[in-house]
């Protein structure tokens, strides 16, 4: 049997990582939502007399579950804001204007913050954008209910926004005055935003998805990573946010769009990191079952010795990830055979 041995190897790495994070056992799915029952789930809250932004207007209707996926409707429908109190305070858009006509409509989700919410971890959409360039469709993050050191906390997986992937990260909206009257943005905040030039309005499904630590922010494309930043206070628990909307364009534009196009999500899913980072492993002998059946990151691992006194041979078409925060060091008789794959990261992501 052929076998690659590693000497000697002690690896310090601290890079974007080419493996799924779906596929790696260190990341377990703590909640999801498939859409294939037909029925939105409570935990949903659906957006109604809402006003995301630009000439339109979010109403419950245009959201709804079918065939396996949530479907949001944007259209070239008017709809008229009463003077009414309706709804509740959403976190992230305000009520429309009263006694206002707008000329378009589209639909809103987001999951309840006192339910169900999330800080740190592993966010996930496949999702197929509405058909057109000027819609502006997102799947992105917002702080949620009894946060102790709330800011924005708003995370852009993805915006559709001009036929390219957009990205952005806010920590807060805070306006400062200016001597003339004006105001700024506060200069403590942060805002980033990246474009990434894929087309989006291809009819197809795409995954996207987030990555989030204490430390960093890293952004995937069908499952390749592409961007990542380092976070800058967004540390709070926060909600997914599913929406719909226009870009700003003018009344001819507007006019000559399709009369409606729809942005379906086939699911949504979270992933959290499985931790024990207090662990030191330094064995002889490594128990290569009991780590497949206690899967977690590790403080440092030591595997082996130089004297050829330790068998450490993983199993033939094996597949081992070893995750330490501090470092690896396999020693001289550590052996994976052919058709196996070893896979070691060293990155302190502990929370």
């Amino acid at each position: 049997m052929k076998t690659f041995n590693i000497i000697a190897l002690i690896l310090c790495v601290n890079t974007i990582s080419a493996q799924s994070i779906v596929n790696d056992p260190h990341w377990v799915q703590v909640w999801g939502d498939e859409f294939n029952d037909g029925a939105i789930d409570p935990v949903w809250n659906i957006g109604h007399y809402m006003r995301p932004g630009g000439k339109c207007i979010t109403m419950n209707e245009n959201v709804g579950e079918s065939n396996g996926n949530l479907i949001i409707t944007t259209k070239s429908e008017p709809v008229y804001c009463p003077d009414l109190n309706i709804g509740f305070n959403y976190t992230a858009a305000g009520r429309c204007t009263h006694e206002t006509w707008y000329p378009t409509q589209s639909g809103w989700a987001e999951t309840v913050g006192n339910i169900i919410s999330f800080k740190y971890g592993y966010l996930e959409a496949r999702i197929k954008f509405a058909h057109g360039s000027n819609y502006h469709n997102g799947f992105w993050t917002f702080y949620a209910d009894g946060n102790t050191n709330i800011n924005a906390g708003e995370i852009d997986i993805v915006e559709s926004t001009h036929n390219v992937v957009n990205t952005n990260v806010h920590t807060c909206y805070t306006q400062i005055p200016l001597p003339n009257g004006t105001t700024t943005t506060d200069p403590s905040c942060y805002s980033g935003s990246y474009d990434l030039p894929v087309p989006l309005h291809t009819n197809a499904f795409h995954k996207f998805a987030v990555e989030w630590t204490p430390d960093t922010i890293r952004w995937y494309f069908d499952d390749s990573p592409y961007r990542v930043v380092t976070n800058h206070g967004i540390v709070d628990h926060v909600r997914i946010i599913l929406s719909g909307n226009l870009n700003s364009i003018d009344d001819a534009t507007l006019n000559a769009m399709p009369y409606s196009s729809e942005m379906l999500v086939d699911y949504v899913r979270a992933y959290e990191l499985q931790q024990d980072c207090e662990t030191v492993v330094n064995d002889c002998s490594f128990n290569f079952q009991a780590h497949m059946n206690n899967i977690a990151i590790k403080k440092s691992i030591t595997i082996g010795s130089n004297f050829g006194s330790c068998s450490n041979i993983q199993t033939p078409n094996s597949d081992i990830h070893l995750w330490a925060t501090d470092f690896i060091d396999l020693k001289g008789d550590y052996q994976v055979p052919l058709g196996s794959e070893l896979t070691l990261t060293v990155e302190n992501i502990c929370y």
